[in-house]
């Protein structure tokens, strides 16, 4: 599989990356609406925030979150995991 930087941003413009902490809800209210909508229900969503709560991590999974990766993080790490998801996708459509 290739590992361009393109593939990641088809990736991450069809994959929403969400805080926990946002304005009017936060990022769990958020994925359980964007869940309601049939055309996003599978789709993957990265969670990137400063908060390391193991509930609230454990309420991310089952709403849906894809991947939780606390902040501070570098750039190496969300690219392998962007690559991680998107293999994980392409495996899926293949089967």
């Amino acid at each position: 599989l290739m590992r361009v930087p393109f593939l990641i941003m088809v990736l991450l413009s069809r994959s929403p990356m969400v805080d926990y902490y946002m304005p009017e809800q936060n990022g769990l209210q958020f994925v359980e609406k964007l869940r309601d909508i049939e055309e996003y229900a599978k789709t993957p969503v990265l969670m990137l925030t400063t908060e390391s709560d193991a509930a609230l991590k454990t309420k991310a999974k089952t709403l849906g979150v894809t991947v939780w990766i606390t902040k501070p993080f570098d750039a190496e790490q969300l690219k392998n995991v962007v690559n991680t998801v998107f293999e994980s996708i392409i495996k899926k459509s293949a089967s």
